[in-house]
């Protein structure tokens, strides 16, 4: 499986998960909710695959799925924006000239 492909599931699950989990947090981290609640709450959090954490999420290259130097307007690296920018292929984009 491509390395796009692995980030665009990634993010499938966190999207799908997010509420819920925002829900089992908000739980798990009120100190005025029953114990066995909470407790209950931070087993499910545990179990929940590691996937579906936010920060587990990398902003990838859409050319070749590069994870550094990425220009999130743009969603590049800046090795793909230089070729493409210098080839004309990104509208609106330009060298500097000082």
């Amino acid at each position: 499986m491509s390395i796009n492909v692995r980030n665009r599931l990634n993010r499938l699950v966190v999207a799908e998960t997010e509420e819920y989990r925002q829900a089992l947090l908000t739980i798990y981290r009120d100190v005025r909710v029953e114990r066995a609640l909470r407790a209950r709450a931070g087993l499910e959090l545990q179990q929940m695959p590691s996937a579906a954490h936010p920060s587990r999420l990398k902003d990838r290259c859409i050319v070749n799925g590069r994870a550094h130097s990425i220009i999130t307007p743009f969603k590049l690296n800046r090795i793909s924006f230089r070729s493409l920018a210098l080839t004309g292929q990104l509208p609106g984009v330009r060298k500097a000239a000082f």
